[in-house]
């Protein structure tokens, strides 16, 4: 994850505690902005607003004493877990029970009288707090449900469905440090080996596209395209191991190419194809230290293509009968 100074904020966290709603902007500035900002308090109010007051990017919270009680069930508001947890809204997350997404199942009336006999909670506030979900549009951009989130709030067995607990991590997840890395796309190039873009693959139905900005994201959201994961990290500027990452598009098909080769990409311009190099940075042309490889398959059904990453997706695509193409390139890990 990213290393940014956060002293006198992890301070704050330790010595202090809010009795009040807080509203947390996520990142509508630079994070050093953010973090070196004054109004952030020991509540980790960013900008306060008006009680109830709709904002497409506020998410209401709780202190931290509620917050240690519902993320390990103890009520303690000065362990790494809290801190973990309040840091994530800082940086935009919501509780991850609000998640459209969400599939646990509790028992309505267990959980109203649960959260009354323990932080004295009204149904209303219960309400806000667990039953009430996120619209997706409200969402600046969001992962698949995610019980091992740092931001899902603990429920015992005894107000479950099925007796089991849900919730109660301890430490950040792998979705976690992703949303986290999504969101900032923007404002901070993610691989440590140097600057470079993030490599996000979203799909629709068979049609797969990768965009490396937030902004590129949400307008392929709204065009109904989902979140898959982040491919990797391509280097922005041109080393001489590296070749530029050619991307684009046939608005007759909707499909998307990507290719790392000029004579390829010319090749499919000849056929309808219409380039749209929107910042894609640079891939390596053999695999060093730290990479992998994007390799592309052919769907010969809808006339698509797909792009691997990780030894899941060449197994997703050799499930589907995808035809094997070429490695595109290799870039950054992490």
């Amino acid at each position: 994850m990213k290393k940014i100074y956060l002293t006198s904020l992890i301070v704050g966290l330790l010595m202090h505690s809010c009795k009040q709603d807080e509203y947390i902007h996520p990142p509508s500035q630079s994070i050093d902005k953010l973090v070196s900002s004054r109004e952030i308090d020991p509540c980790l109010t960013v900008d306060q607003e008006p009680k109830n007051e709709a904002s497409k990017y506020n998410t209401r919270g709780v202190s931290s004493f509620e917050v240690k009680k519902f993320v390990r069930g103890e009520k303690n508001s000065t362990d790494t877990s809290t801190v973990l947890h309040e840091f994530g809204h800082v940086l935009g997350l919501v509780h991850e029970q609000l998640s459209p997404k969400f599939n646990g199942c509790l028992v309505r009336d267990k959980v109203y009288k649960y959260f009354y006999d323990n932080q004295n909670w009204d149904k209303d506030k219960v309400d806000v707090q667990i039953f009430n979900k996120i619209s997706e549009p409200m969402l600046v951009a969001s992962t698949d449900y995610d019980e091992r989130s740092i931001m899902h709030y603990y429920f015992p067995g005894s107000i479950t469905c099925n007796g089991l607990p849900i919730g109660g991590a301890s430490v950040i997840s792998p979705k976690d440090v992703e949303i986290i890395r999504l969101i900032y796309l923007d404002y901070y190039k993610w691989s440590k080996y140097g600057n470079a873009v993030g490599l996000v693959r979203l799909s629709k139905g068979s049609s797969y596209l990768i965009n490396t900005t937030i902004s590129e994201v949400n307008k392929s959201i709204a065009n109904g395209y989902k979140v898959e994961k982040i491919m990797g990290y391509s280097p922005i500027s041109s080393r001489k191991d590296t070749t530029p990452f050619y991307s684009l598009y046939n608005p007759k098909i909707g499909a998307y190419f990507y290719s790392s080769d000029l004579n390829e990409a010319n090749l499919a311009i000849s056929r309808g194809y219409t380039l749209r190099n929107n910042n894609m940075g640079h891939v390596f042309i053999y695999k060093i230290a730290n990479t992998e490889g994007i390799s592309r398959f052919y769907d010969k059904k809808s006339n698509t293509y797909y792009y691997s990453y990780d030894i899941q997706d060449i197994r997703l695509a050799q499930s589907k009968g995808l035809y094997y193409e070429n490695t595109i390139g290799y870039v950054y890990n992490q």
